[in-house]
């Protein structure tokens, strides 16, 4: 791609070319107006000539119109590369910047998925655990039920308590009460 400065640099040596082309066509209407019109006798193989000359300035002056045309859009094409330039960086900072904020929330995440996962791996235990206190209290109960219901049919002037029987227990509910 060529550099706005080299567009402006052939651009404005295209000025005078177009200038002088124009200033070619002005001139060889002129002739041809002065050897049809303000000559006595008409002669056609000057006028030819003319004719030919002029064909040729526009003719050159159209292709330097073309070429002046080029140059402008490819100086135009030069900017709107620059801005599309300007635009893809804001985007690939913007991505980056997203990247590395998904980057910490995935860190985040990976942090509290090990931690359930460690919560999920010490679960067994923890159950295992709160069954057997669930199952020694409940077989001490049963135990503290059946020594006070054998004890009590026993021996029926026996005075105790039922709490003293059995610490840290509640009272036995029987169903005869």
């Amino acid at each position: 791609m060529l550099t706005p400065k080299f567009h402006h640099f052939i651009s404005h040596n295209l000025r005078p070319q177009i200038k002088n082309t124009a200033a070619n066509v002005l001139r060889e209407t002129w002739l041809i107006y002065k050897n049809t019109k303000l000559v006595k006798k008409v002669d056609r193989a000057r006028v030819r000539h003319h004719q030919r000359k002029f064909l040729q300035a526009i003719h050159e002056l159209r292709r330097l119109k073309m070429e002046q045309r080029k140059l402008t859009d490819q100086a135009n094409t030069v900017a709107d590369l620059a801005k599309t330039q300007n635009m893809m960086y804001d985007l690939v900072t913007e991505l980056q910047h997203r990247s590395g904020e998904m980057d910490r929330r995935i860190v985040v995440l990976e942090q509290k998925l090990d931690s359930i996962l460690l919560g999920v791996q010490s679960l067994p235990v923890v159950l295992s655990q709160a069954v057997t206190k669930l199952q020694r209290d409940f077989l001490d109960d049963l135990a503290c039920r059946v020594h006070f219901l054998s004890s009590s049919l026993s021996s029926e002037c026996f005075s105790a308590p039922p709490k003293q029987l059995c610490p840290g227990s509640t009272t036995p509910e029987t169903p005869y009460s």
